[in-house]
Order: C-alpha cells, then structure tokens, then sequence
C-alpha cells in the first residue's frame, strides 16, 4: 500500500474498480470444483469481508459529513443525503447509517467524552459488526455524563469496557453482546436498578398482543411482549418445539417457524384440556428460571453499585425490583455456585441426571455446547464428559448439553468435551472443534470488569457490601 502522502485524487475509484474486478472473479469461480475445507474457510473470511465493507462505507459517511456534503444539498442529515445517494435504501436504515458514521467517527455529541477508537478499528478490520458497534456505542454513551454522574466510571474502566465488548463481538453473536452489553451497564452504574426498573413500567404500558382473523381464514400474531413474558412464552415454546425425527429416522420437514407454531397451538390445548392448570397460582406449568445472585435479593433497590444483575435465561438483565418480587411468590430453584461463578459439583452415582444439576447444566451452558449449534435447553439432552461407564460422575462439572443431533455426532466422531474457564470446549484428536465461545465467556467478562472497577473504588465497594475480598 502506498504511503498516506503519495495518494493523490482518483485513488478511491481506482480501489473500488479494483474491489469490483475482484468480485467479478469471485463470481466467475467454479465452487464445484472447490474441496470442503477450502469452502468452510471461504465462509468465515466473506463474512469478515463484509463486515469492512460496512465500515468503510461508514468512513465514507464520515467524510461527508466532515465536508458538509449534506448541507451543499439542502439537506440536514446525513442519513438524508445516504438516502439521496442510494434511492434503495428505507429511511430508517439510512438514518441509522448516519447516525453511527457520526458516532464512530466522533462527530456527534459523544465527541470528547467518549473515545470510540477501539471500536472504530474493529469495525473497520472487520472484527467488529456494525451491529455489534451499535450495541458497544449504546453501552458506552451510558456510562458517561449526562447519563451518569461525572467521574463515576474511570478512563480506565471505560477502556476495558469497550476492549471486552470489541473483542467478544469477534466471537459472539449481536444477541449475546447486546445482552452483555446490558448486564455491564447494570454493573457499573450504581442507578442500573432504577433505570431498569422504570424501563421495566414503561415496557409494561406498551404491552399488547392482538390475533386477527384474515379473509383466508388464519389468524394473524402480533404482538410486543415484556422481557419477562418473551421469556416465559419462549421457555414455554422450546420444549414442544424440538425437532421430532420419523420412526425411521427421516428428519423432521417442518421449518423452525412451523415448529413453534405448532407448540404454541399444543400449548393452548394442553393448557384448555388439564383441568385445574390455567387458574394455576403461577398461570403456568411450565418454569421461567431466573438466575438471581443472592447479593441481589439483599441489597436495597437501586443503591448499591456492582451488585450482580438477575438474569433472563438469555443473559438480559432485569431490575433488582423485578428479581425481588419474584423471590416473594415464585418456585426459586437454587444454584449454588462458586468462585467462578460455575455451578458446583454435585456428584452422584446415577447414570440419568437428576432435575437440580440438569438446572445447573443449563445456567452454565444455556444451550447445545457443540460449535455454531446453540439450540435451546429443551431440546437437548445432558451428555457425560467423562463416560459413565467409565467412572466419570454424574455431576455439573463432568455434563454438558448437546441437542440430538451433535450428540450423535460427538459420539459417532469420538469427540471429546472438556470445561475449560467455566465453558465446554470440544476437541478431536487435540484439536478445538471451535473457538471457545459462549455467553457464559462474556458473562465472566463481565464479572471481571466489574469486579476490578470496585478494587479501583474501594467507596463504591464499602457501599455495595463488598469490603471484603473480592471474588474472582
């Protein structure tokens, strides 16, 4: 590449021909002609090519924005004139485009109080999604004035902050991140509590579900649903959900949408035919389990900073308010974990496992534990790291979750699991059979951020009852 000085005019036409040419080859490739394993390394990189795209389109964003291009077309937004540009584009999508090209490239009214640079050089090497960006962006304009009181959050945490969500965006999917993202911002900022809880009355007042019949006789679905609703009906839907394969072994034909239609219907006529189950003193038969640190339930709402957020079954954070109020009148299943955060062993010499460790299994796991899988805990049954048959315990430390099919496969290829920082890893003969990545990983990222952000404020630490030491 040429140095920054010899560049002259006409150098960003001449790099997008060329970038066109090379899609024009890309194109033109005879994939059939191809083996597996260049194909499975051909998916991971065009991804990560997409991804620089993104960002340099948001340079490119930036740019006009440094030189007013909008204004020299009488128009007052970015997003307006990407828009112009690209007729294609809906205006949402467009505004949003702008507003993060602002955002990244500090040309917004986060310049000088957020430094976005490490992000920025994410996205721009293709690390970092502009999805994930946002979420990263979101969290990070949170923990500083106005939102909250000056010097609350250091330099130095706020760094670490942005270097934990960088780099588990590289490994994780937005969902995951976004969830992070929430539980850090619930960490760091002593008034999380109150700030979820009002979110929390607001979502409420927006509430709503309508099912309308169409001319064709189906009913259409549509609805916002609280986290704690969305939660308990997707808890409810996994397991009727699970793929269900032939007596012979033929796959299941029906999409994942057909799948869940069919549970909720299952659901409703289980619900109507078991007499005595919907005036339930919980209205349900099936459990939501919140994981709520007993620290939480102990401390006073919204007053003590770095308390552990309670968590959704997907890592969303929810209000220390929420958590104590289910603790009043709901079936509180109890983890006892450790230093770690990890469940602890409960050993035991039966072969199937027992309800409580399965529950643990699932804290830590949270779905099938095989590389790129994830599918939810109802459709997976608990494996024995070390075999059984071969002495190995029946505990949370010696299982992990696999749905049916990756169980097979672990079994069929002699793949063998192991808990590496508090997560399944799969290897064949040494190998990784993928980057240990999970939501437990940033979970502990988390915890650890935090963690050392009260060692640098030992006030914040006496207040959150946390004097003594802390955990790891």
């Amino acid at each position: 590449m040429a140095p920054a000085a010899a560049r002259t005019s006409g150098d960003l036409a001449a790099a997008l021909a060329a970038l066109a040419a090379a899609l024009d080859a890309l194109a033109a490739t005879e994939l059939g002609a191809e083996d597996e394993d260049a194909l499975n390394a051909a998916v991971p990189l065009l991804e990560r090519c997409g991804r620089r795209l993104e960002g340099q389109g948001l340079r490119l964003l930036a740019e006009a924005a440094r030189r007013d291009l909008p204004g020299g077309c009488g128009l007052g937004t970015v997003g307006a004139w990407l828009r112009q540009q690209v007729p294609t584009l809906d205006r949402g999508t467009a505004t949003a485009r702008g507003a993060q090209a602002l955002a990244l490239f500090g040309l917004d009214e986060l310049a000088g109080t957020l430094d976005l640079t490490r992000t920025r050089d994410g996205v721009l090497s293709g690390e970092v999604s502009a999805r994930h960006a946002t979420y990263i962006t979101q969290a990070l304009s949170r923990l500083v004035p106005p939102a909250t009181t000056e010097g609350l959050v250091d330099e130095t945490t706020l760094a670490e902050a942005q270097q934990a969500l960088a780099e588990q965006s590289g490994m994780q999917s937005p969902a995951v991140v976004r969830a992070m993202a929430e539980r850090l911002v619930a960490g760091l900022d002593p008034k999380a509590g109150e700030r979820l809880a009002r979110d929390e009355d607001r979502q409420a007042e927006v509430r709503e579900v309508s099912l309308i019949r169409d001319a064709s006789g189906m009913y259409l679905l549509n609805g916002r649903l609280t986290p704690l609703c969305g939660a308990a009906l997707a808890a409810a839907l996994d397991g009727w959900s699970a793929p269900r394969p032939a007596a012979d072994g033929t796959p299941d034909a029906r999409t994942g949408a057909m799948r869940r239609h069919d549970a909720l219907q299952q659901l409703a006529e289980r619900g109507m035919a078991a007499e005595g189950l919907l005036p339930t003193k919980h209205g349900t038969s099936c459990r939501l389990v919140v994981t709520v640190p007993a620290a939480t339930l102990a401390a006073a709402i919204g007053r003590s900073p770095g308390v552990d957020a309670a968590q959704l079954p997907d890592g969303w954070p929810v209000s220390p308010l929420t958590a104590q109020t289910l603790a009043c009148d709901a079936d509180v299943v109890p983890i006892l974990v450790g230093p770690d955060g990890g469940p602890l062993d409960v050993g035991s010499t039966l072969y199937l496992f027992p309800d409580r460790i399965r529950q643990a299994i699932i804290t830590r796991d949270r779905g099938c534990t095989y590389p790129g899988c994830g599918s939810p805990p109802a459709w997976c049954q608990v494996h024995h790291l070390d075999s059984f048959r071969m002495g190995g315990p029946t505990s949370a430390a010696n299982g992990a979750l696999l749905c049916g099919r990756h169980h097979r496969h672990v079994h069929a290829r002699g793949l063998v699991g192991g808990l590496e920082k508090g997560q399944v890893v799969w290897r064949a003969g040494g190998t990784a059979e993928g980057p240990p990545a999970s939501a437990a990983t940033a979970d502990r990222a988390v915890d650890d951020l935090v963690r050392r952000w009260l060692q640098r404020n030992p006030q914040l630490r006496r207040a959150s009852g946390r004097d003594g030491p802390l955990r790891r």
